[in-house]
């Protein structure tokens, strides 16, 4: 009974202590770069062999990854500018490389890229919603992410955010009228 209760215990400790070792090394840049390269290594050899439909870690996949990367970053298209996805397309022929080496650097600087964009977003909204949006003037706006191409600059970003505000205050106008004569 008191050996259980003391395995327990250290089982515990010991489960807390790996907790506390890996929460404080996780701003570690050293422990994060070996950890990619791990996972890097690891998947470059582990996929081509245990996918379903032997695929091989080469351009073309990392094209396709790319592909897929950058429709889950933006899907609908209201942050990146054109020179944003250029320049995230300059790794694209590279991903496969970057896997085998783990040196992943997509990831981080489409992070950075996209949280900038997010900021200048903010502001865009904040500025149009101080403004008067006028209803009655007759827009078309594209809602299908892929008919849309991305924006060449914080302009025309700020045209699309504009459209798109003025499309949610005549849904949301148009909800409550109905709801009004529901009632």
């Amino acid at each position: 009974m008191k050996n259980s209760k003391y395995l327990s215990l250290i089982f515990s400790l010991l489960t807390a202590l790996f907790f506390f070792v890996g929460f404080c090394q996780a701003d570690d840049p050293d422990l994060d770069q070996k950890r990619n390269k791990l996972i890097g290594y690891m998947l470059s050899k582990q996929l081509p062999s245990l996918h379903f439909s032997d695929i091989e870690v080469d351009d073309q996949f990392a094209r396709a990854t790319f592909d897929l990367y950058l429709k889950q970053l933006d899907f609908q298209k209201r942050f990146l500018l054109r020179s944003d996805v250029d320049q995230l397309r300059s790794f694209a022929d590279h991903i496969d490389d970057n896997l085998v080496r783990g040196t992943i650097v997509l990831p981080a600087t489409g992070y950075d890229i996209l949280t900038e964009r997010i900021g200048q977003v903010e502001k865009i909204v904040a500025e149009l919603q101080q403004g008067k949006i006028d209803p009655n003037i007759k827009e078309k706006m594209e809602t299908d992410p892929e008919k849309l191409d991305y924006v060449t600059d914080l302009g025309e970003l700020k045209q699309r955010w504009q459209r798109i505000l003025k499309a949610q205050i005549i849904n949301r106008y148009l909800d409550l009228e109905q709801e009004a004569l529901e009632e």
